[in-house]
């Protein structure tokens, strides 16, 4: 199951042409588990104090990914207000809010921004 993922992944990857790429409006964060992102975006409204430290742990884990303004995505899943975004060439999907994709850029370029932690 998980080389057969794998291998879907690759070809998502491989088949999100940058004719098909969407870009990011601004800075956003993104994160593989949608409950993640909400929890993310009710620590912000509500400015939790814990909310910095959780936000940095899922970024250094890679649960969550920060993208820079005009980064180039491809949009896999659509689900209300979300969409989960594909990074080019990477294998895994991360949600974030759709008012935030860009899905008619004039320009778009990579730039997602590595994870807290040195990697």
């Amino acid at each position: 199951m998980i080389r057969h993922t794998a291998i879907l992944g690759i070809v998502a990857a491989l088949v999100t042409s940058s004719a098909d790429a969407a870009a990011t409006k601004g800075r956003l964060i993104a994160c593989k588990n949608l409950e993640t992102l909400r929890t993310i975006t009710q620590m912000r409204t509500k400015k939790d104090p814990k909310g910095p430290a959780f936000e940095a742990e899922t970024k250094a884990s890679r649960e969550c990914i920060e993208t820079t303004k005009g980064a180039t995505v491809g949009i896999d899943i659509r689900n209300g207000p979300f969409a989960c975004i594909r990074p080019p060439g990477d294998l895994d999907c991360f949600w974030t809010l759709n008012a935030f994709i860009d899905e008619f850029p004039i320009h778009g370029k990579p730039g997602v921004a590595a994870p807290s932690g040195g990697r």
